[in-house]
């Protein structure tokens, strides 16, 4: 079974990117993926290649898009059983995008060919976006989403999904020591003051302090740098991330969460990947921030999310309390990634899904 899939991404974010590694990850590994990668950057190939299990010999990359429509033409007309994974994660539309989707709903009524989406999410959903996902039901598509706002929402459109974990939860669970940082990673929000977070993160650095932590203020996404340099600057610690169009770039991610033992963000992935590390993620958001806390909600973890106003003794952190292997977090990550194998092997498995 032929899959199709555009590479065109938020290279800035490597949360995105992370997401994306793993969806051509699970694909690679069950079937032949045909890749485009017109106006990719190489340094954002490259590290979707440096996925771990990722099976190099099934991905075949197209440069040019009337080449990968072609593709598309030649699978259909040969009558194999096709698919095309639109993009996971936030996927809220900034507008109208006619074109695009209409593009896509066009392909789907060519035979043997269906829309598949690995656990997207959206706050809100523009007229041409409610097309294509109509017609993807209809044309028999498997859509999934990450989250019970994002299924509710869709739902009231008369768009029928099914839930599906963030991919982020096929991450490892790994845990190495020293764990000696308080990890701060925010992207400012609209609805949250700056001077009233910076005066919630310092309540949190003091007590940190208290309990023999440093703190280092990260990011992960381009845009938030210069923020989280303030915030960094304001709370007198010490800024640390990764370049915007590195290559590697998880890794060295990962050598920062590797020494976490708590993160406090309003960045999903950097929350998940941080926990994958073995920090404990807690949400600090604005009510109206649903995105992170529908997902949190989801785990199981309603209990970690906190608001500005919180007290940092709402975290009641014991290092030595239990093992992080043991943790409900490790559970929940194992948990989330049998239900996203189950949901690729049954997508290239299942004969209902190629009728």
């Amino acid at each position: 079974m032929p899959v199709f899939f555009s590479l065109a991404a938020q290279y800035e974010n490597m949360g995105d990117e992370t997401i994306n590694a793993l969806l051509v990850r699970e694909i690679s590994q069950r079937s032949e993926l045909i890749a485009l990668r017109h106006g990719v950057p190489e340094w954002y190939v490259d590290n979707i290649l440096a996925t771990p299990e990722l099976d190099k010999s099934r991905i075949r990359f197209v440069d040019s898009p009337t080449r990968f429509i072609r593709d598309i033409g030649i699978a259909v007309i040969s009558q194999q059983q096709s698919v095309f994974f639109t993009s996971c994660g936030d996927v809220t539309p900034q507008g109208e995008t006619w074109l695009r989707d209409g593009m896509l709903v066009a392909l789907q009524h060519l035979p043997s060919l269906r829309m598949a989406t690995a656990g997207m999410s959206m706050s809100r959903l523009s007229q041409s976006r409610e097309m294509l996902l109509r017609t993807a039901v209809r044309r028999g598509g498997k859509l999934t989403v990450r989250d019970a706002r994002t299924q509710s929402m869709l739902m009231s459109a008369g768009i029928s999904t099914s839930l599906l974990p963030d991919l982020a939860f096929l991450l490892p669970t790994v845990s190495s020591t020293p764990k000696d940082l308080l990890v701060l990673s925010f992207r400012q929000a609209a609805a949250v003051k700056t001077e009233s977070l910076l005066d919630s993160l310092t309540q949190f650095v003091r007590v940190a302090s208290d309990w023999g932590l440093s703190t280092l203020v990260t990011w992960q996404v381009e845009h938030d740098a210069p923020y989280c340099r303030y915030l960094a600057e304001r709370l007198n610690v010490r800024a640390e991330g990764i370049e915007p169009r590195e290559r590697f770039r998880f890794d060295r991610m990962c050598g920062i969460y590797d020494r976490a033992s708590l993160v406090l963000s309003n960045r999903l992935h950097v929350l998940l990947v941080a926990a994958s590390r073995g920090a404990l993620p807690f949400p600090l958001i604005h009510e109206s921030e649903v995105k992170v806390r529908a997902v949190f909600e989801g785990m199981g973890l309603e209990g970690n999310i906190l608001q500005p106003s919180d007290s940092p003794m709402r975290i009641n952190w014991n290092p030595s309390k239990e093992p992080f292997e043991s943790l409900p977090l490790v559970r929940c990550f194992e948990r989330n990634a049998i239900q996203l194998r189950a949901f690729f092997d049954e997508l290239f498995g299942n004969p209902q899904f190629e009728t």
